[in-house]
């Protein structure tokens, strides 16, 4: 694949999308200003730095134009070689020996127009290619996983590779097996417990916030009020009724398209997950790569539902800050098949539940600070509120607070009894619980890259300690941490982490 080859026109069009995505909110308000009117002396002065953001995205775009149109990208000999830039020259080598995932993107635009995004990663470095034909990201994936393999003779022409790309790809594909593919039945399960609802919520109240309709909402109300009278109430309590229901189903819609068809194919150490409808992904995870592996509950309801979500951490692809680390290996699974899932296809480790070991003695410190920052903010509303003889907000603002501390001491007391540790045979195994979402961490000796115990004056006199391990992830280290256990128990794993198990036996 020696060939010098550039992006797909796509690309361009995928970077002003890119754009208007994360500035659509400064669109919005030009374009609502333009519509009503308003785009007078007025508004250049009251929206400057809206009007600043907006020159600032086009320069994004006109930017991004430039360097897709001086990308280049080929293969030579064994590295993957990248170059861009106008006035500044970049280059990037990739060894194809240290590549440890190839995956390959497709949003709607890029579908209309059979192409996809696709990124070369590997530890430190990655490339992204942001607009090629599919065709050819999946001749540069399977091509690459190939010579990998030693399958592929170093100088192939790219003529040779672009041939037959489809069938070379469904062998790649047929090498694997499917391990994982959701189901109508997880799909609803994933829907009722996915948070759906406020991605609808937080993107209907924004929206309306930021082009003013907020305030005509409240006029309409006002107004209304003068009309039916005392039924105003029940009329914004079936509003908000319908509104949660609409919610509900279109947060729905926004998961179903997200996750549609599901999928985990492995092919030797590879985990290959395929998923969506409009923006189909494929992602790659390479099994050396996996740095620490998680079982999450996400609450009560998922608790009652007996459904779990497994998650991976990976080794950081660049110095991105949306590069967290966290992959999503099943967005769920019943809790019967999980663990039989990890044994499975992760019998090097050993996985074991932590039992909680949290001592009784530590469950008033889980809650105590964040009980005394509510008590004395609630306290000091409520006596403004008593002071200006506002009593209704008072009773409303003291309800709220004493709520709020009832279930911050429920969510504490929670959080200490489903917290603990356990080492079997090598492996450090951590349950970690808050605001009720439980977490069991699975991490070998080897991927640990830094641990600490943290004590304060009192906790030292109490005999506590908090530890927390550290493991290479995206942006920054991932840190998992259980609170005020026995100050004996955060030596031990300490010491297990610093020079190992003596006897190699679980503590």
């Amino acid at each position: 694949m020696s060939n010098m080859h550039r992006l797909h026109p796509v690309a361009y069009l995928i970077t002003v999308v890119d754009v208007f995505k994360n500035y659509w909110y400064i669109f919005l308000i030009t374009f609502f200003n333009l519509l009503t009117g308003k785009l007078d002396y007025r508004f250049l002065s009251e929206n400057m730095f809206a009007l600043l953001l907006l020159i600032f995205s086009i320069f994004l775009i006109i930017a991004g134009i430039i360097k897709d149109w001086t990308i280049r990208y080929w293969i030579e000999s064994d590295k993957v070689i990248y170059k861009s830039g106008l006035f500044v020259k970049k280059e990037r080598e990739l060894s194809i020996e240290r590549i440890q995932s190839i995956d390959i993107t497709q949003p709607i635009i890029a579908r209309i127009f059979n192409a996809a995004v696709v990124d070369i990663k590997s530890p430190g470095e990655s490339i992204t290619l942001p607009g090629v034909k599919y065709d050819m990201a999946e001749s540069i994936r399977t091509y690459l996983y190939k010579q990998k393999e030693d399958e592929v003779p170093i100088h192939t022409d790219t003529n040779e590779i672009d041939e037959d790309t489809e069938e070379k790809v469904e062998e790649a594909i047929s090498e694997g097996h499917v391990i994982f593919q959701i189901s109508s039945n997880e799909m609803l399960l994933l829907i009722a417990t996915s948070g759906g609802l406020g991605i609808f919520l937080a993107a209907l109240f924004g929206g309306l916030s930021y082009i003013g309709l907020d305030k005509v909402i409240v006029n309409v109300v006002e107004s209304m009020q003068g009309i039916v009278g005392y039924f105003i109430v029940p009329i914004i309590v079936a509003f908000v009724i319908v509104l949660l229901f609409v919610g509900v189903i279109i947060g729905g819609i926004i998961m179903y398209v997200r996750y549609y068809g599901y999928k985990i194919t492995k092919h030797n150490d590879d985990f290959i997950i395929q998923y969506g409808l409009l923006e189909r992904k494929t992602i790659t995870v390479n099994k050396n790569r996996i740095q620490n592996i998680s079982v999450e509950e996400g609450g009560l309801i998922s608790r009652l539902l007996k459904i779990h979500s497994l998650n991976v951490g990976i080794t950081s692809n660049d110095f991105k800050v949306e590069d967290s680390g966290d992959v999503i290996l099943t967005p769920v699974i019943k809790q019967k098949d999980s663990y039989e899932f990890l044994n499975t296809y992760f019998s090097e480790y050993n996985i074991t539940r932590p039992e909680p070991n949290v001592p009784l003695r530590s469950y008033r410190r889980y809650f105590q600070v964040t009980l005394a920052i509510l008590f004395i903010i609630f306290s000091a509303v409520c006596s403004l509120l008593y002071y200006k003889d506002y009593m209704i907000p008072f009773y409303i603002v003291l309800a709220v607070g004493i709520l709020l501390c009832v279930l911050t001491v429920i969510s504490g007391i929670y959080s200490a009894k489903n917290s603990g540790t356990l080492i079997d045979n090598g492996d450090l195994n951590m349950l970690t619980t808050s605001s009720f979402i439980r977490k069991h961490y699975i991490i070998k000796r080897s991927k640990i890259i830094d641990t600490s115990i943290t004590q304060t004056f009192f906790t030292h006199r109490a005999g506590l300690g908090t530890i927390d391990v550290k493991t290479a992830a995206g942006f920054t280290p991932k840190v998992v941490e259980v609170k005020h256990l026995e100050i004996e128990e955060a030596n031990e794993i300490f010491d297990y982490v610093k020079r190992g198990v003596a006897d190699g036996e679980s503590i």
